[in-house]
């Protein structure tokens, strides 16, 4: 799991880096959840760009944590770097990252492990796409896996937001 806090750095800081240890980055996945009060945590899927990129900024400026998730780790921390300012000031919403290929099943299988024992989610945001502008002829059976890839763990993310939800309603 990589996961990297974006928050605005003091001046003359840095803003920090991907972190590629497991134990630290659930540390900063739960970090961020405390920190976000009694607005909660929302697990975007696809909020490295576009749409789960507008609907992060749009949950941070109510206050609400993000953890996003997208293939791309450098997508990622420049989206967490332009982010991170819109968090609503006073309330300790941050952002967290999740590098995941939705593509790999093994790696949506430990990721979704990953959601359900995780810090307590409060939304789900599923963007993830995937954009293949040719001739509809043209397309190859990749595309077509690539296309059902994505559904598919979109699927089995939602399935563990879920029984993270439920878990943590249980807790209350």
């Amino acid at each position: 799991m990589n996961t990297a806090e974006a928050q605005a750095p003091p001046a003359g800081a840095t803003a920090p880096s991907p972190v590629a240890d497991e134990a630290a980055s659930a540390q900063s996945v739960a970090a961020t959840s405390a920190r976000a009060g009694g607005d909660g945590l929302a697990l975007v899927v696809g909020g490295s760009s576009g749409i789960g990129m507008d609907a992060a900024r749009r949950l941070l400026q109510r206050g609400v944590s993000v953890l996003l998730v997208a293939r791309n780790a450098d997508k990622l921390e420049d989206a967490a770097r332009q982010l991170s300012p819109h968090a609503a000031a006073g309330t300790g919403a941050g952002v967290s990252t999740r590098a995941l290929d939705l593509r790999d099943a093994a790696a949506v299988r430990a990721a979704a492990a990953e959601i359900e024992a995780g810090p307590a989610l409060r939304y789900v945001v599923n963007a993830a796409g995937v954009f293949s502008p040719k001739p509809f002829v043209e397309h190859t059976e990749e595309d077509y896996d690539a296309y059902h890839d994505i559904n598919r763990a979109t699927l089995f993310l939602t399935q563990a937001a879920e029984r993270n939800m439920v878990a943590a309603a249980a807790r209350w």
